[in-house]
């Protein structure tokens, strides 16, 4: 049985002025930086969509913006 949306690896992200928990997809995750297109998605059943990352923060969170 699947523990559910948040058991998945979450990354926090700032998109304009909202913190979320996000899922980046396998493949993004990999080439994560800033000035690069990443594919997001914000809920379990969500659909896929790009967004710019302008920033990783020390902590880990990633500035972004669609």
């Amino acid at each position: 049985m699947s523990e559910g949306w948040f058991s998945l690896d979450l990354t926090p992200m700032k998109l304009g002025t909202i913190p979320m928990l996000v899922l980046i997809h396998g493949g993004d995750k990999k080439r994560l930086a800033a000035g690069r297109w990443v594919r997001i998605k914000d809920s379990e059943c969500g659909k896929w969509y790009k967004v710019l990352v302008e920033h990783i923060r020390p902590c880990g969170t990633v500035v972004a913006s669609k």
